[in-house]
């Protein structure tokens, strides 16, 4: 199920999506992108009529709880299981990946994403419990800063990556080019914490051809 809301929170339309849970949305132009969160996604029109079939974004995708559509048509996902944070571009080819457990602090339940429209870095919301904060990277998927959100976690610092060039982050690039960041640059915290990239793990992303 799903709803059009205006910006007031009052409700404009409400229709059935199909799929028994709606766990990723965005806009295409006028079109309505929905996901199941099982890698199925299905496109509708204002009106809440389906558009075509149902497709998948990439063959190696699956639980996709997040979604994020650039203007140049290139794609941003995030997902749990395991959880991940990916850039398609406009052919849906994937360029960059962050494994969650790689980064310092884990990014281990991604459920949302955006992208500050000042900054044009990209916001990711962990719901993790005992942490549940907004992890900031850069457009090139360099950690920025980890800000917890409940209440929990409200008495903790808020860390922060002195930001340094992607090509500080332990990195690999397959095959296809795209490039996998394993954790936070090295550097001091902000104001007080020191944060460091945990040994780099290897990363077997499997990329779509």
């Amino acid at each position: 199920m799903w709803c059009w809301s205006h910006p007031g929170g009052r409700e404009l339309r409400r229709f059935d999506t199909g799929p028994p849970r709606v766990r990723a949305v965005t806009m295409e132009g006028e079109t309505l992108i929905v996901g199941d969160g099982y890698g199925t996604f299905r496109r509708f029109n204002r009106q809440g009529r389906q558009i075509g079939g149902d497709f998948a974004l990439a063959d190696n995708l699956y639980d996709i709880e997040g979604i994020h559509l650039d203007p140049d048509g290139a794609m941003l996902l995030v997902g749990d299981d395991p959880a991940f944070l990916v850039r398609l571009d406009a052919e849906r080819r994937e360029t960059h990946r962050i494994a969650g457990e790689t980064v310092d602090p884990p990014m281990t339940e991604p459920q949302g994403i955006a992208r500050d429209p000042v900054s044009g870095n990209i916001l990711v919301i962990d719901d993790n419990e005992g942490l549940n904060a907004i992890f900031e990277f850069t457009a090139d998927f360099a950690l920025l800063s980890v800000t917890p959100l409940s209440e929990r976690a409200a008495t903790r610092r808020r860390w922060r990556c002195s930001r340094r060039p992607a090509s500080s982050s332990s990195a690999t690039t397959g095959a296809s080019g795209s490039k996998s960041l394993t954790g936070c640059p090295r550097g001091r915290a902000s104001p007080s914490r020191s944060i460091s990239a945990r040994p780099a793990r290897s990363a077997d992303a499997a990329h779509p051809a």
